[in-house]
C-alpha cells in the first residue's frame, strides 16, 4: 500500500485500483485516467481512513446534480461517487467510518447513491448507514443492474 506521504488523490487511487483488482475487475487505462480526474475535480470531498501507516479505504463525494449528473446542482444534497476500502481492510469498519464522516463533516443534508443491486456488501453498508432505495434502478456501462438509494434526516440510521 501506499505511504501516508503520498498525495491523497494518488493514495485514494491506489487503494481504489486494488480493490478492483482484488474483485477481479482491472480497469482499463482510460478508466484509471477519469477515477484519476474525478479524485482531484474541483466541489468533489475526498475523505480517507488510515490504519497504522497506510491508507486503508476511501470515499469520494461531490455535489448532486439533476438530470443524471449534467443538470444543475440540488442544495444541500450530495452523491457518493464511490467508496473502496483496500482488500487488507475490508470487513473491519472503514467504510462505516468514511461514511459516517462524510455525514457529520459535510453540510449536505441528503446524500444519494447508485450502487450494484448484486454488491451484497456495499448494500448492506449503506443500509446501515441510514440509505433507503429510491426505487430507481438502471444499468451500468457493463450492464449490472444497479440501485439508487438515499439518506436524509427522514431516515435515521439503523
Amino acid at each position: 500500500m501506499e505511504p501516508l506521504e503520498t498525495p491523497p488523490a494518488e493514495a485514494a487511487l491506489a487503494v481504489w485500483l486494488a480493490a478492483r483488482v482484488a474483485a477481479g475487475v482491472p480497469p482499463t487505462p482510460e478508466r484509471v485516467l477519469r477515477v484519476r480526474e474525478k479524485l482531484s475535480a474541483e466541489g468533489a470531498a475526498l475523505l480517507t481512513a488510515t490504519r497504522g501507516d497506510s491508507l486503508a479505504g476511501m470515499v469520494l463525494a461531490e455535489p448532486w446534480r439533476a438530470q443524471l449528473g449534467r443538470g444543475a446542482e440540488r442544495e444541500l444534497w450530495g452523491h457518493i461517487s464511490m467508496v473502496f476500502v483496500h482488500p487488507a481492510h475490508q470487513r473491519q469498519g472503514v467504510g462505516t467510518e468514511l461514511l459516517g464522516r462524510l455525514v457529520s463533516d459535510y453540510h449536505w443534508r441528503n446524500l444519494s447513491v447508485w450502487t450494484r443491486e448484486s454488491n451484497v456488501g456495499a448494500q448492506a453498508l449503506y443500509r446501515r448507514s441510514g440509505f433507503m432505495s429510491t426505487g430507481d434502478r438502471s444499468a451500468d456501462a457493463s450492464g449490472n443492474s444497479i440501485e439508487r438509494l438515499e439518506r436524509s434526516p427522514l431516515y435515521p440510521p439503523t
